[in-house]
């Protein structure tokens, strides 16, 4: 057949209906005859393990010398068909030995056929002779086989039981290289990254380094390198640059995927007269080699079904996560429901579960879960591991390039996890993961060499195809011959002992900018990992983040690593439009092609994007340090840095060591950051956030002459603002009403004004009411006078209402006191306020503006006045610019202070209400807002309200308090004395400061 081929070259070359038809038929002839060169070579087993694609068939040097076989007899066509659709599993994954003994039980071979299947030379040739005669041996062998695969090869007996057959489809060889052949190669992400073999394949490994320097001189993308190489190719060798050569350099080379493109003929009718009768052919001799007797051979049997199935799209990677049935309603799902969803797109992979055997798994019906027969939950999960590892090997080793074993509390990035695998050699046994060797401990006792490893399990193992092959046959023998409770130990001992690698050295993977340990990432933290901030450069660095035991916190590392993502968009967005922009110069109709961007035009390009037309315009910088801010706004010169400052700071910074370190992989150096000098920083309200730091960082170099020094380097950086986004929330039909609940004990004075405020702020005003709180006191009688009179003078739909309490006076009991009596339904609005302050009208409009139920609760901050007694004493205010009482000598706003709330009767429910076991003055209230702000998804709105005055009065803090309520009752004592000025000038008026 092949001196067929070679003689149609010159047919092919004619012109004419006849020539094209036979040239079509010839060029089918090529195909048959490379099938068969890949027949004769996966045969002999020499290229077996690179062959063994779908594509590719099993046959036998029996086959490809005399062409046919003869019929066997004996087992059902519909048996025969489904070993048809194993024989290649069967051959390369049963070692026949343990088979045998149960088939000579049931009568089904006999002692000649054992020595004769002991007669062959090797395990794959005595289970390719057991099954040449298992066919003849009646309709009873294909159950007995089945039956003696359950003792040691379980999968493989209901794979076998659940087989069928597929119909075979074959593409055309092509005849010439055409360009849809080099688009096709050039899409090829495993041809792109290896095309220096391809090169040296065909004889040009000199012109590598000229391609190399040509791409990288033009800038241009990385498939470029395979279009020169073909150019090249076809220049050097002219005639003999022929698409069989090339074919048989992409079969050598193992790019089988690549040889099996399909073609185009510019003749296609005419070609496929051709095709047609070539398949006529194939046809009949099929029915002899599928139908066929055998004969005495070792190497004798049936073509593998999946030589004829389509072949699939090549996936990267597939991801077991060994779990436990107590956490597959709980870490498993948030792992599926995080980044096990991107896994298919970023890392062309799948991600499956592994659990016990008898996990129950309803309700799991959408979640990928393998129960493994056979195997618990008992700790350590060495057994679970191993046979994890079988399964992924026995149903879907020829479907992925790597495979890896992970824990189910670990997170995995996807797109780094892809990026990572791509730019390793899939072909080559691998064995990666983070470096033990066990603590100090454990030395000298986990049955390891001095030169020995193993890949800790926590933040995960990746195994190459090529591992997982030579090591998951032999899971019996291993885990028979334990010699720890480790699993993780074991696992690198059967790894070493079957693939002869180790876990990855330190000085194997120097070509990386960070450790296998910082992109394996453990975090020592146990229970507490990854529960913090987020913002630290091992995370930002990380492929897997381990461990994360409390699985609500999956979301959470899910959700900063979109953040992350979208940083890195915007950032992406910001450079391509500098780059249009740069191209006005060149553009005809600039303004034509002006892209729409959520960036200002001068938010881009300089920190001088506006010029100020008069001196008090100019926006001045503060100069920090480490640890303080020298500003001109305030009147101390020097404080601390706010916390809010130094953590944007530190963003800013990480994202500027990143982008420093983005290509440090291909310069072999690394720059680290130790501390910022100094800097300058300033706001400016139109375009963002400029700073100058003086960064100080450590230059390490580790490739060519190892060096490591310091160095300093000025960075200028903008933060500008994103442009203002708008969402419109329809407003509420009807204004709510507002349940005003004030404690009281005592204080009639104080009562009459509030209640004084109260009817001036509810009476012609939408729905409000309130809920007096009283404890009983010597002040009762004008208590009930008061009241008496607030009632008669409401004008509006407002009510006011007492409620008794009984026992000791304790502020959170009284509030929570009057929030049950006066509202049963979650949706009631309640503000909780102090009989000793004053509010208006428009107080009751920012409650209700500033509070959404299930969203947002407010806690307002008021304005608090001084001693009126000390308050003629400050200096007299420039009339022009009296400022009525918001003046800093008449009182201050009250920061510190959080007991008026305005909240939903269901959310203070949701965080829990006030803590009735806190008596005396303070606490409970901070103790309210403390809850409210750590409660997912309620924000907390906080804000100084003018129309909130809290009016001075004697404050009386008992000895008895407890040591926290004691100092901070003094300590409101003292702020609400007098300001600073008029302390001082009562210590010049009083001469205390005389000797």
């Amino acid at each position: 057949m092949r001196g067929i081929g070679e003689g149609g070259k010159e047919i092919r070359g004619h012109r004419g209906t006849e020539a094209s038809w036979l040239s079509g038929f010839l060029t089918y002839m090529d195909w048959l005859s490379s099938c068969l060169d890949v027949f004769l070579r996966s045969a002999t087993h020499l290229e077996s393990q690179e062959l063994g694609i779908p594509r590719a068939y099993l046959a036998l040097e029996e086959i490809a010398r005399k062409g046919e076989v003869k019929r066997s007899e004996g087992m059902e066509a519909k048996d025969r068909e489904r070993l048809e659709r194993r024989w290649r599993h069967l051959r390369d994954r049963v070692i026949p030995g343990p088979v045998l003994p149960f088939l000579i039980e049931k009568g089904i071979l006999s002692s000649e056929d054992f020595q004769d299947i002991h007669a062959c030379p090797s395990d794959a040739k005595r289970m390719d002779r057991l099954l040449c005669i298992l066919t003849k041996r009646g309709p009873n062998a294909f159950t007995a086989l089945v039956d003696a695969l359950k003792h040691d090869y379980e999968w493989e007996a209901q794979a076998l039981e659940e087989a069928v057959p597929v119909e075979k489809q074959r593409d055309a060889t092509p005849v010439e290289v055409t360009e849809d052949m080099e688009d096709l190669m050039k899409r090829n992400a495993r041809l792109i990254r290896d095309w220096r073999k391809l090169a040296r394949r065909l004889g040009l490994g000199s012109a590598v380094h000229g391609i190399s320097v040509r791409v990288n001189l033009r800038e241009e993308s990385a498939e470029e390198c395979l279009g020169y190489l073909l150019q090249e190719w076809r220049g050097t060798k002219g005639e003999r640059a022929t698409f069989p050569v090339l074919l048989a350099a992409l079969r050598r080379e193992h790019f089988n995927d690549v040889a099996g493109m399909t073609w185009k003929s510019k003749n296609a009718w005419n070609v496929l007269a051709g095709v047609l009768v070539g398949l006529g052919i194939t046809f009949v001799c099929q029915k002899l080699l599928l139908f066929g007797p055998g004969t005495s051979s070792c190497r004798n049997g049936l073509l593998s079904p999946d030589a004829r199935a389509n072949a699939k799209e090549e996936k990267l990677v597939l991801i077991g996560v060994m779990t436990t049935e107590a956490f597959l309603r709980t870490r498993v799902v948030a792992a599926w429901n995080t980044w096990a969803q991107e896994v298919p797109s970023f890392a062309s992979g799948e991600v499956v579960f592994f659990t016990s055997g008898r996990s129950d798994l309803s309700g799991l019906e959408g979640l990928p879960v393998v129960a493994l027969p056979g195997v618990d939950d008992s700790y350590p999960p060495q057994k679970k591991s191993f046979v994890m590892l079988k399964y992924m090997h026995d149903r879907r080793l020829r479907d992925f390039e790597w495979f890896m074993r992970l824990d189910d509390d670990t997170y995995v990035r996807a797109e780094k996890l892809a990026a990572f695998l791509r730019s390793v050699n899939s072909s080559l046994p691998h064995f990666i993961g983070q470096t033990g060797q066990g603590n100090k401990e454990e030395f000298g006792r986990l049955g390891l060499d001095y030169d020995e490893n193993f890949c800790m399990g926590g933040p995960g193992i990746i195994f190459s195809g090529k591992t997982l092959e030579l090591v998951a046959p032999h899971v019996k023998d291993c885990l028979g011959n334990l010699l720890s409770t480790h699993e993780d130990v074991e696992l690198g001992r059967c790894v070493l002992r079957f693939a002869n690698v180790s876990c990855t050295w330190a000085y194997e993977v120097r070509s990386l900018p960070v450790p296998m340990g910082t992109i394996l990432y453990h975090n020592s933290s146990g229970t507490e990992a990854f529960t913090g901030s987020l913002k630290q450069k091992e995370v930002h660095r990380a492929i897997t983040l381990h461990p994360i035991k409390n699985h609500e916190y999956f979301y959470h590392v899910h959700k900063y690593i979109h953040a992350l993502r979208i940083r890195e968009l915007e950032k992406q967005l910001v450079l391509l439009v500098r780059e249009m922009r740069s191209l006005n110069e060149l553009d005809p109709h600039p303004d034509d092609a002006e892209p729409s961007s959520p960036f200002n035009k001068s938010s881009l390009g300089t920190l001088m994007k506006w010029r100020p037309e008069e001196e008090v315009e100019i926006p001045a910088w503060e100069f920090m340090t480490k640890k303080s801010l020298y500003s001109w706004k305030e009147r101390n010169p020097k404080r601390r840095a706010e916390h809010r400052l130094v953590e944007g700071i530190q963003d800013v910074v990480r994202e500027v060591m990143e982008e420093i370190n983005a290509s440090s992989r291909e310069r072999g150096r690394l720059i680290d950051f130790k501390e910022i000098l100094y800097g300058y920083q300033r706001v400016v309200p139109w375009h963002g956030l400029d700073l100058i730091l003086d960064l100080l960082l450590t230059y390490k170099k580790y490739r060519g002459k190892k060096m490591t020094m310091a160095v300093r380097r000025h960075a200028y950086l903008q933060r500008p603002f994103l442009p203002l986004r708008l969402r419109v929330v329809g407003g509420k039909e009807e204004r709510e009403r507002v349940n005003v609940v004030v404690p009281v004990w005592g204080r009639a004075e104080s009562v009459r004004r509030f209640l004084g405020a109260f009817v001036e702020a509810c009476g012609d005003a939408p729905p409000c009411r309130l809920i007096l709180v009283r404890y009983r006191s010597g002040e009762d009688g004008a208590i009930d006078d008061a009241v008496r009179e607030a009632r008669g003078r409401v004008r509006g739909p407002g009510e006011v209402e007492v409620v008794e309490g009984e026992g000791e006076f304790v502020r959170g009991k009284a509030l929570e006191l009057g929030a049950s009596r006066c509202c049963s339904s979650r949706d009631d609005l309640l503000f909780f306020i102090d009989v000793d302050l004053t509010f208006t009208g428009e107080t009751l409009e920012n409650v209700r503006s500033n509070t959404l139920l299930g969203k947002r609760v407010y806690f307002p901050i008021v304005f608090s006045l001084y001693d009126p007694s000390l308050v003629p004493l400050s200096p007299p205010s420039d009339p022009k610019e009296d400022d009525g009482p918001y003046d800093r000598n008449r009182g201050y706003w009250r920061t510190y202070g959080f007991g008026v709330v305005g909240i939903h009767k269901g959310d203070l429910t949701a965080i829990g209400g006030y803590d009735l076991s806190i008596v005396g003055w303070g606490k409970e209230d901070v103790d309210l807002y403390e809850k409210a702000w750590r409660r997912k998804g309620l924000d907390v709105f906080r804000a100084p309200d003018p129309t909130l005055v809290h009016v001075w009065h004697p404050s009386h803090c008992p000895g008895d308090l407890e040591a926290s309520q004691l100092r901070m009752c003094r300590g409101s004592a003292a702020n609400s004395l007098a300001s600073l000025p008029v302390l001082h000038s009562l210590l010049l008026k009083d001469d205390l400061l005389k000797p």
